[in-house]
Parts: structure tokens; sequence; C-alpha cells
């Protein structure tokens, strides 16, 4: 397992971008934005999200939902 201090991975994403390296400085990003805090679920619970949202949610088996959009089985 390898540690970095933030501004370690700040100086290497910003090395990423002057030398054209996208995918460098792509994997700093995502580790700058982790430990900002982007990726921090507050809430596991997907039930309480469909609560709160304003749109209907009924469950459905997977082969209906094929059927349904692709057709009946031949």
């Amino acid at each position: 397992m390898v540690t970095r201090t933030y501004q370690d991975a700040e100086a290497q994403a910003e090395d990423g971008l002057r030398s054209n390296n996208i995918q460098m400085w792509h994997y700093y990003q995502r580790l700058l934005q982790t430990a900002n805090g982007r990726y921090h679920v507050r809430g596991v619970n997907l039930n309480e999200a469909v609560n709160q949202s304003e749109a209907t949610v009924r469950p459905m088996r997977f082969r209906t939902w094929l059927e349904q959009v692709w057709g009946p089985e031949m």
C-alpha cells in the first residue's frame, strides 16, 4: 500500500497534465476527489432515496422487464 500526501497528489496531477499523460492526471484527480469527500456515501439505504424521490418506483422481475423492452419469448 502506498500513502501519499494531498500535496503530492496535487503535484502528480499537475505533472500528468503538463506531460499530457491524461491517464495519470485522471488517476490523481480521482484520489484528490476521494480525499475531498466526493465519494462519501452518507446513507447506503436505497429505499430512503426512493422514498424521498418524486418518481414512482415499481419493482419487477428481470424477465418481465426484458419482455416489456424486447418483446415476449419466441
